[in-house]
């Protein structure tokens, strides 16, 4: 059973989301440094790997007694950015290319502020659970 895998560990998870919390914070921030508004590629497929690995988790931890605050905080705000980035796209008429709004990019840096500190959070708590 997949549950039961040590690739599928709680604490792995939470190891990883704490990584990914601050690299969402250095792409937040070298986007508002380069002043173009757009983020890195490479990030964005980092975090659409662990969107997909987050919806494993949820998938698969839904009915284990642990705490799914990680992975939901982290679905809703990839979900969400997608949807507010494909409202821009709607809107863009010059096709000159999605220019991301600069309270936009700090919300994203503020985000991971706030996934990388619950992760930390929740991985302290599963310590002290044993």
């Amino acid at each position: 059973m997949l549950s039961n895998s040590p690739f599928f560990n709680a604490k792995y998870y939470l190891s990883g989301a704490m990584v990914i919390g601050v690299m969402q914070m250095i792409d937040a921030f070298t986007a508002i440094n380069n002043l173009r508004g757009s983020t890195s590629i490479a990030f964005s497929l980092l975090e659409l790997c662990w969107f997909i690995v987050s919806l494993f988790f949820l998938l698969i931890f839904y009915q284990k007694k642990y705490k799914l605050l990680v992975p939901v905080l982290y679905c809703s705000f990839y979900i969400g950015s997608y949807l507010y980035a494909s409202y821009l796209l709607a809107l863009d008429t010059s096709n000159v290319g999605l220019v991301l709004p600069t309270w936009y990019l700090y919300s994203a840096g503020f985000f991971g502020v706030i996934y990388c500190s619950s992760a930390w959070y929740e991985y302290r708590q599963l310590l002290s659970d044993k």
